[in-house]
């Protein structure tokens, strides 16, 4: 208990710092998620879908697995860039070295009317292999000194450019 209130005290702490700031390619960052106000953390578990990579849980407190770092998909970009929305990004894990991907997994169902038919199941997990996300506003982006640019505290959506779908 004393671990995990001192893990929600520097959480605080991080968010109030870097409140504001502009986000470089590169520097770690944690991700919360709106709804449950709990961060996307890798863990050392195995993944449900794809047993050979890590699984990703929204750990209420956060731990060294919350940890992330956006890095650039373009040799355009560098890891010393700013963010800016409409960046496409991959994330990995500071701690593992693994990035947040989506497996999709297809499996027999059956339902209360006895049809057979295929469910279609995705799941964030930590693998070597990366995907792509576009960062994308949830709602109008605050001004900031570079326009357009992603500032610590900001809300925003990852698209999944592959499967053409939102991380939620």
């Amino acid at each position: 208990k004393a671990q995990e209130d001192l893990e929600i005290l520097n959480n605080r702490r991080e968010t109030e710092r870097i409140n504001g700031e502009m986000v470089v390619f590169g520097n770690p960052v944690q991700l919360r998620h709106v709804a449950s106000g709990r961060f996307l953390t890798l863990t050392k578990c195995r993944a449900e879908t794809e047993r050979r990579n890590l699984r990703v849980v929204l750990h209420r407190t956060g731990d060294e697995g919350a940890w992330l770092k956006l890095l650039p998909c373009y040799k355009a970009q560098s890891e010393s860039n700013c963010l800016t929305y409409g960046d496409i990004a991959r994330l990995q894990s500071a701690k593992y070295d693994r990035y947040i991907h989506t497996a999709m997994a297809s499996t027999p169902d059956i339902s209360e009317a006895k049809c057979h038919y295929v469910k279609r199941t995705f799941e964030v997990n930590g693998a070597h292999e990366s995907c792509r996300l576009q960062i994308i506003p949830f709602s109008s982006p605050t001004k900031s000194v570079v326009p357009g640019a992603l500032q610590g505290g900001t809300i925003m959506q990852l698209l999944h450019q592959e499967q053409e779908g939102f991380l939620s």
